[in-house]
C-alpha cells in the first residue's frame, strides 16, 4: 500500500504481525521534513518486526513494491534487505541528517553511494533486520513440514530411541539447509554452528509415552546475520 496516513499504517502494521505476515510500507506524499516527522512517528507507533517502513519523497514511484520485487525471488532470510536497487525508483530527496533521522527510528530510504542507487538499511521498525525475521519463518515453516511429512509417510514411527532419531533427522536437515543458505551462521570448518536434542525413550515421563507425546525436542543455531558497515584502519609508512 502507499499514500498512507501514519494511523493507516499502525493499522496495517498491526494486522500484518497478528496474521504472522511480512509487509513493506511506505508513506504519503508531502515536504521531505514532513515525511520524516510522519514516519517517525509511525515506526514509533509500529515497533514491529515484520514491517519495513520505506520513507520516500516520491511514494508514487512504488518503492515498497518495488523492494518487495527485489526481495520475493529470493530464499527468505538469505539476503539482506540493504544495498538493493530496485528498477525504476529514484533517489529519495533526503539530506544527510534526514536519513540519521530515519534510521534512528528504525526507518529505510533510497540513497546514492559511489553512483549506485541502492536501499540505505535493512532494518524492520524494531531496529532489527528483516532478514532475521524472515529466516525465523523460514526454519518454523520448513522444520514444520519437513516433521509431517516424516510423520505422515511411515506407517507408524516407533517410540524408540530409533523413531526419535527419524523425528529429529528433519530438523537437522533443516538447520544444514539454512546453513548453505547464509541463514545460519558456519565454524571455521564450514559446518554449521547449530545443535539439536531430544530425551531418550528412558528419560521421558511414561504418561507421554502412554500418550504418545515426544517432549522436550530441541535446537539451537547462530543466525549468520550480514555484514553491512566496515570499518577499516591502516597505515601509510615512508
Amino acid at each position: 500500500p502507499r499514500e498512507q496516513e501514519t494511523d493507516d499504517l499502525t493499522e496495517l502494521a498491526n494486522w500484518v504481525a497478528g496474521a504472522g505476515k511480512f509487509a513493506v510500507l511506505t508513506n504519503q506524499a508531502g515536504e521531505p521534513a514532513a515525511i520524516v516527522t510522519e514516519a517517525k512517528a509511525a515506526a514509533t507507533a509500529m515497533e514491529a518486526s515484520r514491517v519495513v517502513l520505506f520513507a520516500h519523497t516520491k511514494p508514487e514511484a512504488y518503492p515498497d513494491a518495488a523492494l518487495v520485487g527485489r526481495m520475493a525471488p529470493l530464499q527468505p532470510g538469505s539476503a539482506t534487505f540493504k544495498f538493493k536497487t530496485l528498477d525504476g525508483v529514484p533517489e529519495a530527496e533526503f539530506g544527510t541528517t534526514d536519513i540519521l533521522e530515519l534510521h534512528d527510528a528504525g526507518v529505510i530510504t533510497y540513497v546514492r553511494k559511489f553512483g549506485v542507487l541502492q536501499t540505505s538499511e535493512g532494518f524492520v521498525t524494531d531496529k532489527t533486520y528483516a532478514d532475521i525475521q524472515l529466516a525465523k519463518d523460514w526454519l518454523k515453516a520448513r522444520m514444520e513440514e519437513r516433521i509431517s511429512r516424516v510423520l505422515f509417510t511411515h506407517e507408524k514411527i516407533p517410540y524408540d530411541n530409533i523413531g526419535i532419531a527419524q523425528v529429529i533427522d528433519p530438523i537437522r536437515a533443516t538447520l544444514q539447509q539454512a546453513t548453505g543458505l547464509g541463514i545460519v551462521a558456519r565454524g571455521d570448518d564450514g559446518t554449521g554452528l547449530f545443535e539439536v536434542r531430544a530425551p531418550r525413550r528412558e528419560d521421558i515421563d511414561p504418561n507421554d509415552r502412554a500418550n504418545r507425546i515426544l517432549p522436550d525436542v530441541y535446537w539451537d543455531a547462530v543466525l549468520a546475520g550480514a555484514v553491512h558497515t566496515v570499518k577499516v584502519n591502516g597505515i601509510v609508512r615512508v
